[in-house]
């Protein structure tokens, strides 16, 4: 995952591709899909990073259904890309 993001910020949109692609066939959880999405969304890939996006969401409420801990720096940034994606959240971590 951190492999993914570490080259999408050098513009290096396939291999970061290749890299989400590996984390997530190796177990990767709802923050890989986010980062994902986040990657495809700041290189225009919107339709790509909803799918993404969306299969967070899911397993993201699988998390909050078990009460396991959601970390809080995710929150801004799921909120963000909710926003730039046009979607509502699917679940609100705090309650709200």
């Amino acid at each position: 995952m951190h492999l993914g993001v570490a080259l999408s910020r050098l513009d290096d949109l396939d291999n970061a591709c290749a890299a989400h692609d590996k984390a997530l066939e190796v177990g990767g959880g709802h923050l890989c899909e986010l980062n994902y999405a986040i990657t495809l969304a700041l290189h225009g890939e919107l339709e790509q990073a909803l799918s993404h996006f969306q299969a967070s969401e899911r397993l993201l409420t699988g998390l909050l259904e078990t009460d396991k801990c959601v970390e809080p720096g995710m929150l801004e940034q799921r909120q963000l890309l909710a926003e730039t994606l046009g979607v509502p959240l699917a679940v609100s971590p705090l309650g709200a």
